[in-house]
């Protein structure tokens, strides 16, 4: 089965094998209040409810890639630079963060030009990422989709939509954007619904990306997202 609007294209199906195309085209700003869950018209909606203690592998799942292996700073003591309360200034970009108190961190990191922020609010995860990065932001978000669609501990693919059908996801100004729901089976553990945001930014000087993450439960999504946008509205580049 597939969803298409203007030429966003992006086809769901029983596997990863049939959910790895998809096309960007213009989107308009998305309205957090009309954003629904669509599931496979031929499966029933789903039933899962917010999980408001993301586990370890939820948060590993929303990197959508390897752990990093840079060592993660502790958040709390002194000599904390990039961190003054509940603002965050990346050390090697200079774009900064706002979060209100309903967010806590839960990893920073710096090395070898890679930035991470990750941050939790009980119900959802949220990594922030900078790297060196000469593509555009349309080929971050592509090679974050495939990152997906060729994990076998992924499957059945849907994509977010608002509740007047538009798929959330497409590409305005210097940003591209996805929201889409997927069921994770790691290694010897049981399979979780759970619904994604990926957002790729262009940042200027250097050439680099910052990429946004999101994990949360799909009956959770809408007022994560919601919480999300509102951190991104701080962002200052």
């Amino acid at each position: 089965m597939s969803w298409a609007t203007n030429d966003l294209i992006f086809f769901a199906g029983p596997g990863p094998d049939t959910a790895n195309l998809l096309r960007l085209g213009t989107e308009g700003q998305v309205e957090t209040d009309e954003i629904s869950i669509t599931e496979g018209a031929d499966e029933p909606a789903s039933t899962v409810e917010p999980s408001r203690t993301p586990t370890a592998t939820a948060t590993a799942a929303a990197t959508g890639e390897p752990a990093s292996t840079a060592v993660p700073i502790p958040v709390t003591g002194a000599g904390r630079p990039d961190i003054a309360g509940n603002t965050y200034v990346s050390p090697s970009y200079g774009y900064s963060l706002h979060w209100d108190d309903a967010w806590q961190t839960a990893e920073v990191s710096s090395a070898s030009g890679r930035d991470t922020l990750r941050l939790t609010n009980g119900a959802s995860a949220v990594s922030f990422e900078s790297y060196p990065f000469a593509g555009t932001p349309e080929e971050c978000l592509t090679t974050t989709r495939d990152q997906y669609a060729d994990d076998p501990a992924y499957r059945d693919f849907d994509l977010l939509t608002r509740s007047g059908g538009q798929p959330l996801g497409g590409v305005e100004g210097d940003r591209a954007f996805l929201g889409f729901t997927a069921t994770h089976t790691p290694p010897g553990g049981g399979a979780t619904d759970y619904a994604y945001y990926v957002e790729c930014r262009y940042l200027e000087e250097p050439a680099a990306i910052l990429r946004v993450i999101m994990i949360t439960s799909p009956g959770a999504f809408a007022v994560d997202y919601a919480a999300l946008e509102r951190i991104l509205r701080t962002l200052r580049v």
